[in-house]
């Protein structure tokens, strides 16, 4: 089911519910189930439609419309300075990240992004494999911190990015791997 499809049922679906209540209170049963089936309907197709017209012409970012994003890169520095750089990192993100996990024997650090008015709440985290003393490979992933979110606007992917623009300002980044990838739903058309 595509994106456009999933958000046309879901809003829909709540729309069409508390029209037909709304309707049946003051109609009847009958004229308000027909009323608010229909009502439903259109409006659920016309949030698909408005969706597809306003989020095409959002961004010309082709990963735009994933909500997940992982991205590999390649520092170097040592374990130790590695995580301490990803730790820093986070401060670009938001004023509200906050590390939530952090095991240094696995080297793994995961945060919480704050939500605020233009984002959702997003989990960020680090997986650090040691390559030799002075190179690291930091594994990367940004996504929703509710699993059912269905669009992000790209907070997710501006995460992944800011984290890898704080990498190249401090010159941390050792022979320029940079592999973003994106797993989720497929937007390259949201139809």
């Amino acid at each position: 089911m595509t994106r456009r499809m999933r958000i046309g049922l879901t809003m829909g679906l709540s729309f069409g519910v508390f029209m037909t209540f709304l309707f049946v209170t003051q109609w009847g049963l009958f004229p308000g189930v027909i009323g608010g089936t229909v009502s439903g309907v259109l409006f659920g197709v016309g949030m698909a439609a408005s969706y597809g017209v306003l989020y095409g012409r959002r961004e010309g970012r082709q990963r735009l419309g994933e909500v997940r994003h992982e991205a590999t890169i390649t520092l170097v520095k040592g374990k130790k300075e590695t995580i301490e750089a990803c730790k820093e990192s986070l401060k670009h993100i938001n004023r509200r990240t906050k590390i939530t996990k952090e095991d240094l024997e696995n080297r793994e650090l995961r945060a919480k992004a704050g939500m605020e008015w233009h984002r959702t709440a997003d989990v960020i985290s680090f997986s650090v494999r040691t390559i030799d003393d002075q190179s690291s490979e930091v594994e990367i992933e940004s996504k929703p911190l509710i699993p059912t979110v269905i669009t992000d606007q790209g907070s997710n992917l501006r995460n992944v990015e800011a984290i890898k623009a704080f990498f190249e300002r401090h010159g941390l980044i050792g022979d320029n791997t940079w592999s973003p990838s994106s797993k989720g739903t497929p937007s390259a058309d949201p139809d």
